[in-house]
């Protein structure tokens, strides 16, 4: 089931996906390949920067459900029960309320290289839209 759609102009490229309380630092890509930076609550992808366009981020309840080629698999610490996705700026946010814990999350692109269409799939637990600006 399609959660949530996000569709923004990213500043520098960059998409957060967060536990919407982390204070945890942002990761940083362990090289210029990396399409995705790691860290127990937030994870940073490289989308379709803003001045060429606007990339389409779409959250869906399992991975089966989602479009396009793996670049991410893993799990997420999602204490506050609630999943931020956003642009660096917080201007573009969309929240998906989960039940709190880590939650397995697989992430797929149109292209491994500022990718236009993003498909995240938070897999586990039930799944519900509470914010979007």
């Amino acid at each position: 089931m399609l959660l949530a759609e996000l569709v923004a102009g990213f500043p520098w490229g960059v998409l957060l996906i967060t536990d919407a309380s982390s204070s945890e630092p942002i990761p940083s890509w362990d090289s210029d390949a990396d399409q995705v930076a790691v860290g127990d609550s937030a994870l940073v992808v490289r989308v379709l920067h803003g001045d060429e366009g606007e990339a389409t981020i779409r959250i869906w309840s399992t991975p089966e459900e989602a479009p396009g080629g793996l670049i991410y698999e893993g799990e997420i610490d999602i204490p506050s029960g609630t999943l931020r996705v956003s642009d660096a700026l917080g201007s573009a946010v969309a929240e998906v309320a989960t039940e709190a814990g880590r939650h397995p999350i697989s992430i797929f692109a149109d292209s491994t290289v500022e990718a236009s269409a993003l498909h995240i799939a938070l897999d586990g637990g039930t799944h519900l839209l509470i914010a979007k600006s």
